[in-house]
């Protein structure tokens, strides 16, 4: 998924290494469904605004899908709920997932150069299964996120993005992880001025 939301002023290119949020990958406890008509928007706080990839985990059944996994991502309101009408970034699709066996298989969705975030705040992470495909994606025991919030979204068909906010899904959140760039290992592609200064 190469799709971004503008980048930081200069030639920005790649973050060598990144902090990680999100819940603890194994405080896995159940599943919810999604496709058709229906997707799920996880609400988060950023605390910084680069972010390199976002993961996401479905059953290790699941793992190589015959329809495309798509994810938004969009503003959030202070309570969690996405404003689906503010789209910061498409992030592109996927068909297959990471690992092996009955293991739970990981959806990483890569942002290169990486997603510039407008600033720091409340966004939320929306997946949607394209194509009329049905899937489920790995959710937590309770709600060790107390700050996000899980929602249950709707579109119209199978291929649009969510257009509306069904309900709160309350008890629990996706189990998912942003990567944030540190911006101490940010590398900057060099400009063509630069090149032949260093080569003359």
């Amino acid at each position: 998924a190469g799709a971004h939301a503008g980048t930081t002023p200069g030639t920005l290119r790649a973050c060598e290494s990144a902090r990680h949020a999100g819940p603890d990958t194994a405080a896995v406890g159940g599943s919810r469904s999604i496709g058709l008509d229906r997707g799920l928007a996880q609400s988060f706080v950023a605390a910084d605004t680069l972010v390199r990839a976002i993961s996401v985990w479905l059953p290790g059944t699941a793992r190589h899908l015959a329809f495309p996994l798509h994810l938004y991502v969009t503003r959030a309101a202070a309570n969690g709920r996405p404003l689906l009408d503010a789209r910061v970034a498409d992030g592109g699709a996927l068909t297959a997932g990471r690992g092996h066996g009955l293991a739970p298989a990981r959806f990483v969705f890569e942002f290169s150069p990486p997603l510039s975030l407008p600033e720091p705040g409340s966004y939320a992470i929306v997946l949607m299964a394209d194509a009329c495909g049905i899937t489920s994606l790995l959710t937590t025991v309770g709600d060790p996120m107390p700050d996000d919030a899980l929602w249950e979204v709707g579109r119209r068909g199978c291929t649009e993005p969510a257009a509306t906010v069904r309900s709160e899904v309350g008890g629990r959140d996706l189990v998912y992880e942003i990567e944030y760039c540190d911006r101490g290992t940010v590398a900057q592609g060099r400009t063509w001025g630069e090149i032949k200064t260093r080569y003359r």
